[in-house]
């Protein structure tokens, strides 16, 4: 009898030990796909951390025969060649279907794109921010899907365009653009005359204050320029200005004193309090653009690349230029360009604005939606958060691939 219990007693042992050692089928995918997420998400944090700013759409999928198929797209070879390294070390076979863009044979060599309308309007990949980008711009074409193509911003954003606003050309077509003589419009709004066999005669187009376009000549009273997709036309000549003498003005006010170019920066912020904007980020990157430069997209991204400022109980440690961060109002991101103390102008917002002043719980109000104060460096000539269409690698003959603005800290300062 004894030796019967012990039988049993060891066959039950046995069976436990095989029911722990041999996984389920279920047991077994979970792990298999917590490897496939943690290889992805580990890959996405090192070369991808912003969606906004770093293409990576890719997924994972265990096949039948064991093999892990990963699908998807993105614009860093550098993103295939660690997700391969990660499953080799792993010992797990992979077949890799994941696109990476641009494609040149896709595109048929042509990776490059001008905007060709007066603006045109870009729609990031969640289809919530819109950022508008003016005539003359280049940028980096990455796909077209559909009538939609999918570009990348000298500022480093991704989104979609409409395609019929976009000239796509190849290097040799970005090249020829980024040499030729360029002039860029300086009025608040004008208009260019250019010749047009389908309204057989001419046809006015207005154009906004920042579009671009090739310089032609220089005339008694007019500038002879053309369009992006060539068609040339007269623009008046107190509207517009070599873009040249645009750029030396910017930069050597940047040389000359940072102070005074940020205090230039509140000036511009203070002329355009009345103008309407869809939110705070809009503002920021326009009054940016005015003195040519290219700010990140989104106020957030600033706290990250530049040091925070404490405004002081008084708020007199705040100096013109320095960028506000507030509550989001409804739902839209709101911030704002300080005047200097507690001055400043705000989006939304009511023009020029005061911490200390109105009554008392206006400025309470008005106090405790300011989350925080971030102050950029204008002097920082090679900054790769903030270009110049001098400096950006996009204008460049030839046009080059953008810095990551996450290597500032890599890049000697050049002053």
């Amino acid at each position: 009898m004894h030796r019967q219990v012990s039988a049993f007693l060891s066959l039950l042992s046995l069976f436990t030990a095989s029911s722990l050692t041999e996984a389920s089928p279920v047991t077994q995918k979970a792990t298999s796909d917590n490897i496939d997420t943690q290889i992805i998400e580990t890959v996405r944090s090192k070369h991808a951390p912003d969606e906004r700013l770093d293409l990576f759409e890719i997924q994972a999928t265990r096949e039948a025969n064991s093999r892990v198929l990963l699908e998807g797209r993105t614009n860093n070879p550098a993103v295939l060649a660690d997700l391969r390294a990660a499953y080799y070390v792993k010992h797990i076979p992979i077949d890799v279907k994941v696109r990476l863009l641009p494609s040149q044979d896709d595109l048929q060599d042509k990776t490059w794109a001008i905007v060709k309308t007066p603006s045109v309007v870009v729609k990031d990949l969640q289809n919530r921010t819109q950022m508008t980008v003016l005539m003359g711009t280049p940028l980096r074409r990455l796909d077209d899907q559909a009538g939609e193509t999918l570009v990348q911003l000298p500022n480093g954003s991704i989104g979609h365009a409409p395609s019929s606003s976009l000239r796509a050309v190849d290097d040799t077509g970005i090249l020829i653009w980024n040499r030729r003589d360029k002039l860029i419009v300086t009025a608040p709004q004008t208009s260019i005359q250019v010749e047009s066999p389908e309204h057989q005669g001419v046809e006015l187009i207005h154009l906004p204050h920042g579009a671009v376009l090739r310089l032609d000549r220089k005339d008694d009273k007019t500038w002879s320029a053309a369009l992006p997709d060539g068609r040339l036309g007269t623009i008046n000549l107190a509207e517009a200005e070599p873009l040249y003498d645009f750029q030396t003005r910017e930069e050597s006010a940047r040389r000359a004193s940072t102070v005074a170019f940020m205090k230039s920066i509140a000036e511009t912020a203070k002329a355009l309090s009345k103008t309407s904007y869809p939110d705070g980020s809009a503002f920021l990157r326009d009054v940016f653009l005015k003195h040519d430069l290219y700010l990140q997209r989104d106020p957030d991204m600033l706290t990250k690349s530049y040091p925070a400022v404490k405004p002081g109980k008084r708020f007199d440690q705040l100096k013109p230029g320095d960028i506000l961060l507030f509550k989001p109002i409804n739902g839209l991101t709101r911030a704002g360009i300080s005047l200097g103390g507690s001055r400043y102008v705000a989006v939304p917002g009511q023009g020029i604005e005061d911490f200390r002043k109105g009554a008392p719980h206006e400025r309470r109000t008005k106090q405790a939606a300011l989350t925080g104060a971030v102050r950029v460096d204008p002097g920082f000539l090679n900054d790769p958060c903030l270009t110049s269409t001098r400096n950006n690698p996009y204008w460049q003959a030839p046009a080059n691939q953008l810095i990551p603005c996450r290597q500032r800290l890599d890049v000697p300062p050049v002053r």
